[in-house]
């Protein structure tokens, strides 16, 4: 009979810096004794400019050879010697690797034999809603007209898209012992899979927000490491298609025409990186833009972030905006990854600009320069929302609310989140 502290096995797909600060707090500050396993190299299952690192990490680590079956998607050939070795009491895991758990014969038989409860981590802001086959075919017979052979190929392709969706179904709601998710969208989607509501718990997304707390009020207290220019923009986050840095480069283009020495920050490293410099040249703003490059040491992030008037964040993402809220900067962002919805409060803290409209973004960061007192006060705004409504304390309570439940300790939901 295992005793001590309840262990919890993450089966995650890499080692970010941020969420290695998150997992040290979960096994430091709770009930629970944290062990995680990753991937031994990257395959697909990591978007590119991801930056992994192990040096920060406090608990126990399991690299494992990946592969990836033809039907079941990613799995751990070494799962099965992983489980006996720890003997979980919980596993939280991600979708791509659902299959190689529920489908590998000895891996399940394990799971049943050890007792382990399985919770699925998930960020589901754009998963659909669950459709019966009849609408589903129907929507598919529409898209392609009608017509015998268009109908045929409905068939087929319904057919073949709707497996998984099923096999979703019959996961969620009967695979997994419980669900932690981002985004309060989850209730509503996941009812539809016949997930009961009770067993999905909110851990938001957020950093180690009390670390950078402490961190900005010792960077405040710094000289700047920047010359002081109220026009300074920034961004933090991987330079890929979604992140939409090219649309804050055309928001800059038309801000020069009503405001001097408009500068930006863009700091990050990814596929796009070339293309966005190459872009800025060619906008004309090459004395205006600095690439940064990847900044992970948190001191040093703070102080580019504090040196800064506004985070803009031009497309997708969602923890960046943390960390900027963090280090009391007013936020710009547009469709985020649905934690945009919990952080922003729009003329509160920030605003939302229309989604791929770089128009409008410049007349919003337009509305915060001429506005000092405004700029000020949604700076610390930010500051207000972390420390209220949306921190690594929150995490922690969303987490052990399902760990509790999956065992059977608890029968209600976590607490939401409390209105500002």
């Amino acid at each position: 009979m295992r005793r001590g502290k309840k262990k919890v096995l993450f089966i995650f797909n890499a080692t970010t810096h941020y969420y290695n600060l998150v997992l040290n707090k979960l096994n430091e500050n709770t009930d629970y004794e944290i062990h995680l396993m990753v991937p031994k190299e990257r395959i697909h299952n990591v978007g590119p400019g991801v930056h992994q690192t192990i040096d920060n990490l406090k608990i126990p680590i399991y690299t494992v050879k990946e592969k990836v079956g033809r039907y079941i998607g990613s799995y751990f050939p070494e799962l099965f010697k992983i489980l006996w070795k720890v003997k979980p009491d919980i596993i939280v895991t991600l979708e791509p690797y659902q299959k190689g758990i529920f489908l590998n014969p000895f891996v399940f038989a394990t799971i049943k034999l050890l007792s382990i409860k399985i919770i699925l981590k998930n960020i589901p802001f754009r998963m659909p809603l669950y459709t019966p086959y009849k609408e589903f075919f129907k929507d598919e017979l529409r898209k392609r007209n009608r017509g015998f052979l268009n109908s045929l190929r409905a068939i087929k392709w319904s057919m073949i898209s709707y497996r998984k969706f099923f096999e979703d179904k019959i996961l969620y709601s009967k695979g997994y012992d419980g669900h932690v998710c981002y985004v309060e969208k989850a209730y509503d989607i996941y009812s539809t899979y016949g997930v009961k509501k009770e067993a999905i718990f909110m851990t938001y997304n957020s950093p180690d927000t009390d670390m950078l707390l402490r961190i900005n009020d010792k960077v405040k207290k710094e000289a700047e490491i920047l010359p002081e220019n109220p026009r300074r923009l920034i961004h933090v986050g991987r330079l890929v298609d979604w992140k939409r840095v090219d649309l804050i480069l055309e928001a800059i283009v038309k801000l020069n025409s009503d405001f001097s020495n408009v500068e930006f920050l863009v700091l990050g490293n990814g596929p796009k990186k070339e293309e966005w410099e190459q872009y800025a040249r060619v906008l004309g703003l090459e004395n205006q833009v600095k690439f940064l490059g990847g900044i992970y040491d948190l001191e040093l992030l703070g102080k580019y972030l504090r040196a800064s008037s506004i985070y803009v964040l031009g497309g997708m993402g969602g923890l960046s905006i943390n960390d900027a809220m963090c280090f009391e900067r007013p936020i710009l962002c547009s469709e985020c990854d649905g934690t945009e919805v919990k952080l922003v409060k729009d003329g509160f803290n920030g605003y939302f600009f229309e989604n791929g409209n770089s128009e409008d973004l410049a007349r919003k960061i337009a509305m915060i320069w001429n506005d000092e007192h405004l700029q000020i006060q949604m700076g610390r705004n930010s500051r207000r929302i972390i420390e209220n409504d949306v921190n690594i304390n929150k995490v922690l309570e969303g987490y052990t609310g399902a760990f509790e439940y999956v065992q059977g300790l608890k029968t209600s939901k976590s607490t939401e989140l409390s209105s500002i």
